[in-house]
């Protein structure tokens, strides 16, 4: 792939990591909770073709080999909720997507770095 080709390969994807983000809004998992959260993306990894290695009961490393010579990069994202309850309006009115949980949301925006 080339760098030119990155915008267009995220507009195809748009509407997946648009559903993939509301599905974690509306399911968030407190620190060390996270088993839903922590299976959706193993099932996305493993969909890659990507190995999983755990290291916690919930965090994992899933790799890409590129076979190429160079560095090794990691991304990395949180993948737990707050305690706290969400509003249903924001500032500029009603939420689209809210949490299902009650007293527990992704006002972190984690959601969106594992989307």
């Amino acid at each position: 792939m080339r760098y030119e080709e990155i915008p267009q390969l995220a507009e195809r994807m748009n509407d997946f990591l648009i559903d993939v983000r509301r599905s974690f809004h509306r399911h968030p998992e407190t620190s060390g909770q996270e088993q839903w959260t922590s299976a959706f993306l193993q099932n996305e990894a493993k969909k890659l073709g990507l190995p999983i290695e755990m290291v916690s009961k919930t965090g994992f490393i899933a790799t890409l080999d590129t076979h190429r010579p160079g560095p090794h990069i990691a991304l990395r994202a949180d993948i737990d909720a707050l305690p706290v309850m969400e509003s249903e309006e924001n500032l500029k009115g009603k939420r689209n997507c809210i949490s299902e949980i009650p007293g527990c949301s992704h006002v972190c925006g984690h959601d969106a770095h594992m989307a």
